[in-house]
């Protein structure tokens, strides 16, 4: 039998599922129209010249959510750290949680000669997000305690070379989502994100090995024209999962399901899709 849940999940979980006995039914991810309202290419600018730390070479990377084994965390840190041995300077943005796993990861990344620096504010806005980093001293990567107002998040998508959203796990997916709707570019795992389209979109990472996140990186440092087709095939992808569009789809597969079982729907308006169709 399907199952209509209220949130949404990816085929990756649907799969998962099956060993439960359960079909689910899968409902795509979707974000607020907000999500794609412009960011100042001006305060890109200056967060990239931050992070750079007036270094054109030195890579600009973000990872954001819980410290989860799951999230691949440790792949990140370590791929952090073979750019650097290899001569590729990165500066790290990292925003986790209090789950015990951050202790473990920031171990690693001292055990692998990174040098770590810790960002704290109160509740800050963009302006004061961007001069508590510039204030913290160099580092190659940035943990920053704190509230991260979505403004700033948004902004940091945009300017880094990479969001890497790289977990091994994912139920929702929705991260790389978010990243698109910004213009950048996400790494994600292969974990079922129908909107991600490897070198389309994003870049989908096949394994959990470090070196992938590394070639990757190299390469698209090598083809910048690649970087920007990227950036604006993912916000045309971002364009197509808003909630109204998510809303459309679900309400056509419950119909569906409604016929299956004999339940009788009452006439209602058709909905945008349809309506845009009848008229030609």
């Amino acid at each position: 039998n399907f199952v209509a849940t209220l949130c949404t999940v990816s085929k990756y979980m649907k799969h998962r599922m099956w060993n439960y006995g359960v079909n689910p039914l899968v409902i795509p991810n979707g974000i607020p129209a907000r999500h794609l309202n412009p960011i100042d290419p001006e305060a890109v600018n200056r967060l990239r010249a931050i992070a750079r730390r007036n270094d054109p070479r030195r890579m600009f990377l973000f990872k954001i959510g819980r410290f989860d084994p799951d999230k691949r965390w440790i792949m990140a840190i370590e791929a952090v750290a073979r750019l650097k041995e290899s001569g590729y300077p990165v500066t790290l943005f990292v925003r986790g949680g209090i789950e015990p796993h951050g202790t473990d990861v920031f171990r690693h990344a001292y055990y692998r000669g990174l040098t770590i620096q810790d960002v704290v504010a109160q509740r800050p806005n963009v302006e004061q997000c961007m001069d508590a980093i510039e204030h913290a001293g160099q580092a190659d990567i940035y943990n920053m305690r704190f509230f991260l107002p979505e403004e700033f998040v948004r902004m940091t998508y945009a300017a880094a070379d990479a969001t890497l959203a790289n977990s091994g796990h994912e139920p929702f997916g929705l991260v790389a989502l978010e990243v698109m709707a910004a213009k950048g570019i996400a790494f994600t795992g292969s974990t079922g994100e129908d909107y991600a389209v490897s070198f389309e979109n994003a870049i989908v990472t096949e394994t959990d090995d470090p070196d992938e996140i590394v070639g990757y990186l190299l390469h698209l440092r090598r083809h910048p024209e690649e970087q920007e087709r990227i950036r604006t095939s993912g916000h045309y992808t971002a364009e197509q999962f808003l909630w109204d569009q998510v809303i459309e789809n679900l309400v056509s597969k419950l119909e569906f399901l409604a016929r299956k079982q004999g339940i009788v729907l009452e006439s209602h308006a058709p909905t945008t899709r349809a309506a845009e169709a009848a008229k030609g």
